[in-house]
């Protein structure tokens, strides 16, 4: 084949699938692209030789390669290279080398401008966190319902409202009484659920550390979201960096405070009036994924880990591997809060200006939920030594309903509303929505027949199987990336897929459980989760 023949296909594919009809000079196609996003371009000579390099050169800016796909069935290949934040501003040259031309031969013009709106689906490493948060999570969620994780516990210490002894309370100034009295009676208005328990769990820490604080630290949220909500401007939910951070410390250190600090930014949203349409009130409804869950999400996985791996003081060996536990699922809750700030940038369409910081940020909290566990064992350990031993009991929830179905309702238009504004495809928004609510409304389902027989396969462990889900899914993820279509088009691929596996899982969750309780029958009331 010519060159010139190989050129005009080339051209031919530009055109086909960026649909430019526009020109510059002559033939040659001048494009427009966006940086911070995956760009395409289709080439190749009809045979499925993938011998063609493809470049984008600018003089005095390091040559971009573009890498390619697998050909397709009529033996063309998709190029595509991601523009980086950073990329220089300007106009580029496409080139494609080994066509017989040695210095290469000029095939399009590119004009690089500002990110105009960010689409999380034309960024596939940040979708391809977002979808493997999501795997990860809804794999814990699953094997949490298993009987082995049935009953959850932690040493919770009584309040000086509960024991009634706040008048002898010399740390707290009779002034912060109806504050104090306020937070106390707070978790009593919440239904028992699973967000109760753990709001309790995470609730207790600084009131061991000090009634005080734990009495102030909600007025600190409160403030905190009100002076970030009146900074944004007309950016939400573009925080200010140092914002951000100090109201994400104060939700890991407290996810009570967390909710106030929420409503803090979502007041001082209103007060600005940038509260203006749907879209805008799920990206504050969306926060609290990054304000208040890392900090609930890692209490869960530590204290479901205490059913996988019990815990034995006096050895080193012991020592250490509760110190690996506890640094993974440290690490999880960082990850778990980078892939919650990038969902809220999906659905803002505004990219986070301060999105070099987020992966240091997400290191800080992880070490900052390390440290908060540490601290935690070891006022438990204190407090038991002690002569307030008598101020410690033990909070017992038991897991056997996951989620509600108003959750499971809510997660479902949430997702789908959340998909329409990334995609702007009402049909498969509603598909989403509706694979959502299969989803999480498994995760409701009982089945105590005992006429369905299914064999046990393996003992249940939410890391094991978590990170094999996490681990299938990111294999596939590199497959689809591979294949012949565009960037658009292959994110559809990889979210079809993330919920496919997912939704496989929780249905093998289901049945696995009717194993177990099988199993369990004769045992009475015997509960395998309170055994030490």
């Amino acid at each position: 084949m010519s060159k010139k023949t190989a050129i005009t296909l080339l051209l031919a594919g530009l055109f086909t699938l960026l649909s430019i009809p526009s020109l510059h000079a002559a033939d040659i196609p001048y494009l427009t692209w966006e940086r911070g996003r995956e760009q395409n371009v289709v080439a190749g000579q009809g045979q499925g030789d993938n011998s063609w390099q493809v470049k984008l050169v600018r003089i005095g800016v390091p040559a971009r390669d573009f890498n390619p796909s697998k050909p397709n069935a009529d033996g063309f290949i998709v190029y595509s290279a991601f523009l980086p934040e950073n990329t220089p501003l300007g106009e580029y040259e496409i080139y494609v080398f080994g066509d017989t031309s040695p210095s290469g031969s000029l095939v399009a013009k590119v004009k690089i401008i500002e990110l105009d709106r960010y689409s999380i689906t034309q960024v596939p490493k940040d979708f391809s966190v977002l979808l493997l948060a999501l795997v990860f999570v809804t794999t814990v969620l699953s094997v949490a319902r298993g009987r082995k994780y049935k009953y959850l516990n932690f040493p919770r210490q009584k309040t000086a409202a509960e024991s009634r002894t706040l008048l002898l309370e010399k740390s707290i100034p009779r002034i912060l009484y109806p504050a104090y009295l306020m937070r106390t009676g707070a978790m009593n208005s919440f239904r028992p659920s699973i967000f109760r328990f753990l709001l309790i769990c995470d609730d207790t820490f600084l009131h061991k550390i000090s009634p005080l604080l734990w009495t102030l630290f909600p007025i600190l949220g409160l403030g905190l979201g009100l002076q970030s909500g009146y900074s944004t401007h007309d950016q939400m939910p573009n925080i200010p960096i140092y914002a951000l951070a100090a109201i994400s410390l104060v939700g890991m250190l407290d996810a009570y405070s967390g909710i106030f600090a929420i409503v803090g930014f979502a007041v001082g949203q209103i007060v600005t009036a940038n509260v203006s349409n749907l879209r805008e009130f799920l990206v504050i409804s969306s926060l609290a994924l990054c304000w208040i869950m890392p900090s609930l999400f890692g209490n869960l996985l530590y204290l479901a880990t205490e059913r996988d791996y019990p815990k034995i003081t006096g050895t080193s060996k012991a020592s250490l591997k509760s110190f690996s536990l506890l640094a993974t699922t440290s690490a999880i809750v960082g990850l778990f809060f980078y892939a919650s700030q990038l969902f809220v940038a999906s659905i803002s369409l505004h990219a986070p200006k301060h999105h070099p910081y987020l992966m240091a940020l997400s290191a800080a909290l992880s070490l900052c939920f390390l440290l908060k566990i540490f601290l935690r064992e070891w006022l438990d350990n204190r407090i038991l030594r002690g002569d307030q031993k008598d101020s410690l009991v033990l909070e017992v929830f038991n897991l056997d309903l996951r989620i509600s179905h108003r959750w499971v309702a809510c997660i479902g238009a949430a997702l789908g509303l959340s998909t329409y504004i990334v995609t702007e495809n009402l049909p498969i928004s509603i598909t989403s929505a509706f694979i959502a609510l299969l989803l999480f409304g498994s995760l409701t389902l009982r089945i105590n027949s005992s006429h369905l027989l299914f064999k046990r396969l393996w003992r249940r462990n939410i890391y094991y199987e978590a990170f094999a889900m996490t681990a299938a899914v990111s294999i596939l993820f590199f497959n689809i990336q591979k294949l012949p279509f565009q960037t658009s088009d292959k994110a559809l691929i990889m979210m079809a897929a993330s919920f496919g596996l997912a939704l496989l899982h929780t249905l093998f969750s289901l049945f696995h459980d009717i194993s177990e309780n099988l199993q369990h029958s004769a045992d009475g009331a015997r509960e395998v989760g309170l055994q030490p």
